[in-house]
């Protein structure tokens, strides 16, 4: 996420240019769950200043491909065969369909010869663009996995930083209550999500509300 990206988000999470009545009002209306956050507002900012913005206009629903990739990706790492659960295999290709679109029309549209700059709204920051250039060139398109370090790492370590950074120098964050990933309420706190397991990063396996008022 960029900082001028990041400041937007802050900006319409917290009601600036809103009065403190409207604010408040606001604040008071409802707590948020915290992965919803993540899972729209922070993961279109990510992919839009990493990949452009084009793969989520020509893709109704990516979020929800996304997202759904990424409950059953572990079933296809491990192996298992499509007819023992084909569901990992579709969500997998409807994954792929979609960043093929997006592939395919960045490549018809984009300008190779103009002046270079860091981000273009075709195929987002510049590395990107070099990447798949030089794939292009060389006549390989990746089919499998490749190197087991994801090469988007420190990417995604400044886009944490920076968000946790900005939500913890802004706001108040009051903790509401443990909650089942579809919002119902739990009393137990989270858990390693054992569907995880093995894989690099386990998350939780529920979610949870917060109330978060912006200190200046």
């Amino acid at each position: 996420m960029t900082p001028a990206r990041a400041q937007r988000f802050v900006d319409d999470q917290s009601g600036a240019g809103l009065s403190q009545r409207q604010r408040r009002s606001r604040m008071a209306s409802g707590a948020h769950r915290a992965s919803s956050i993540c899972r729209t507002v922070v993961t279109q900012s990510a992919i839009s200043a990493l990949f452009g913005p084009n793969v989520l206009t020509l893709n109704a629903g990516f979020f929800d491909a996304f997202w759904a990739l990424d409950v059953v990706f572990m079933n296809i790492i491990l192996g298992l065969p499509v007819w023992i659960d084909p569901r990992p295999f579709q969500a997998h290709n409807r994954y792929l369909s979609m960043i093929g679109k997006h592939l395919d029309h960045a490549l018809e549209q984009f300008d190779w010869d103009a002046p270079e700059r860091q981000w273009k709204s075709c195929f987002g920051a510049r590395i990107c663009r070099d990447m798949v250039k030089w794939l292009r060139d060389a006549g390989l398109w990746p089919k499998e996995g490749g190197s087991p370090i994801c090469p988007g790492r420190n990417f995604a370590k400044a886009e944490i930083f920076t968000m946790v950074t900005l939500v913890v120098d802004r706001f108040d964050i009051q903790f509401g209550k443990w909650t089942r990933p579809n919002g119902a309420p739990l009393d137990s706190p989270a858990e390693n999500d054992s569907r995880y397991s093995a894989s690099g990063v386990v998350p939780p396996n529920r979610d949870m509300t917060i109330r978060w008022k912006r200190k200046y």
